[in-house]
């Protein structure tokens, strides 16, 4: 499907290239006069400048807020993902206590899966093939 796509926009971009020399040179000539506007833009529309400013700001602050907020979330409740009904020895030596790794499955694996081990199979993957029943 990328390809179809990647392949459109090259037929599209092909079809409005210039064929000729006066084309070429009107293309290049309204290609540098609408630079030169948008350059110019914020000397005409100082107002307008100032206030996509502050909302980009106050967008840039909503993302952190965001992201902290998700980070916090993980923090706080990925200790507890994993751990299951684990039950805590109570003489067992603590003094090297490490925390708990915690696998989060990619979507569609299973929840034990470990993308760094050796073994990447996944049980559906050890499923034999299906195959057309003999004699029909």
């Amino acid at each position: 499907m990328f390809l179809i796509r990647f392949a459109f926009w090259i037929v599209i971009i092909i079809l409005l290239l210039p064929t000729d020399r006066q084309q070429q040179t009107d293309v290049l000539g309204t290609a540098q006069t609408a630079i030169q506007d948008v350059s110019g833009f914020c000397q005409r529309n100082p107002d307008a400048c100032i206030k996509s400013k502050d909302a980009f700001n106050i967008f840039m602050a909503k993302a952190e807020f965001g992201a902290n907020m998700v980070m916090s979330f993980f923090n706080e409740h990925g200790q507890s993902i994993g751990q299951g009904t684990a039950t805590i020895d109570p003489t067992a030596p603590t003094a090297q206590a490490e925390a708990p790794t915690v696998l989060v499955a990619p979507k569609g694996q299973p929840a034990g899966f470990d993308p760094n081990s050796d073994n990447t199979l996944t049980p559906a993957d050890l499923l034999p093939e299906w195959r057309k029943p003999q004699g029909t």
